[in-house]
């Protein structure tokens, strides 16, 4: 069986785990703008922006094979989509995904980092009253992965991409009804 675990990323942990450290330093998601922003935030935000921002480390056998980060945030919603949550008021708490990354040569797949950051994001919603869970694409590329490999939706809220582009808000509920 491989060793796995998931670490969150604590200023403590850091400071005690050189290991880690280093093991983070070694990351290298797949080539391309994306991949390569994701990375850099990785080794230079992630490690200092433990404070703010929750993010998590899977380690296979000592390697980082992929990471997210999450942050609270918020969407604006259409009135048919607030529909399918229950909720009567446009503006719904969300957990927004900063980063989500794999390793170039990691065994594991984008969907497993999302399903634990799905996991996590629950966990917290009930803390803090989010309704969804949601994403700002970094370019249309993602936009479109995101909305074809997780099924996520355009909100009304709007940021600017990589390229300086406004692109929607992408979010899924976290409480599906089944």
């Amino acid at each position: 069986m491989i060793e796995h675990e998931w670490v969150h990323l604590t200023a403590e942990q850091l400071s005690a785990d050189s290991a880690l450290v280093h093991a983070i330093e070694r990351f290298h998601a797949p080539p391309g703008r994306a991949g390569d922003a994701a990375a850099a935030w990785l080794k230079e935000g992630a490690l200092k922006e433990t404070s703010h921002v929750a993010t998590y480390v899977l380690l296979i056998e000592s390697e980082v094979a992929g990471f997210y980060s999450l942050g609270m945030s918020e969407v604006e919603l259409r009135s048919q989509h607030r529909k399918g949550i229950s909720a009567s008021h446009p503006r719904q708490g969300a957990v927004l995904i900063l980063w989500l990354a794999r390793a170039a040569k990691a065994n594991v797949d984008t969907a497993t980092i999302f399903r634990h950051a799905v996991g996590i994001a629950q966990i917290g919603s009930r803390r803090v009253g989010a309704a969804v869970i949601a994403v700002d694409p970094f370019d249309a590329a993602t936009e479109d992965y995101w909305r074809q490999h997780f099924g996520f939706r355009a909100a009304l809220t709007k940021r600017p991409d990589a390229d300086g582009e406004q692109r929607s808000r992408l979010w899924l509920p976290l409480f599906p009804e089944i």
